[in-house]
């Protein structure tokens, strides 16, 4: 697994060297003041709102490369964040910023799914049965 994780580190690290230097570039146009003199459209005006939703999108998966390092240099990288137990490393390939486990991302899909009482429905289903 640390061959493992020394891989995804690098992969990480690369990651986030490109998306430092596409923040720039766009604070850098966002900082462009476009011309929209009257009976002048300019498109750049238009884009400016789409670099504006690229911006805080790259600066959100920004802090979550930053944490999975912060993560690696601690140790805790690859960890299931609700368990403890440790993230498959196909899943962590697939998904390296990933914080839960499978089977505990499962559990959260089907609390969302049933409105947050997974476990209360189930008991539910367990009564019934038993009641049968």
């Amino acid at each position: 697994m640390n061959e493992t994780i020394a891989i995804l580190q690098h992969e990480l690290e690369d990651e986030l060297a490109g998306i430092s230097d596409r923040i720039v570039a766009l604070m850098a146009s966002l900082d462009e003041e476009p011309d929209g003199g009257l009976g002048r459209g300019d498109p750049s005006i238009a884009r400016r709102g789409v670099d504006r939703t690229l911006l805080e999108r790259l600066k959100k998966r920004e802090a979550s490369l930053q944490q999975a390092l912060a993560q690696v240099d601690s140790g805790t990288y690859g960890l299931c964040a609700r368990c403890g137990n440790p993230i498959h490393p196909d899943r962590l390939a697939i998904l390296p910023v990933t914080q839960v486990c499978i089977q505990c991302a499962k559990g959260s899909e089907d609390e969302q799914r049933t409105g947050g009482n997974g476990a209360q429905d189930r008991q539910s289903q367990e009564m019934e049965v038993k009641h049968k």
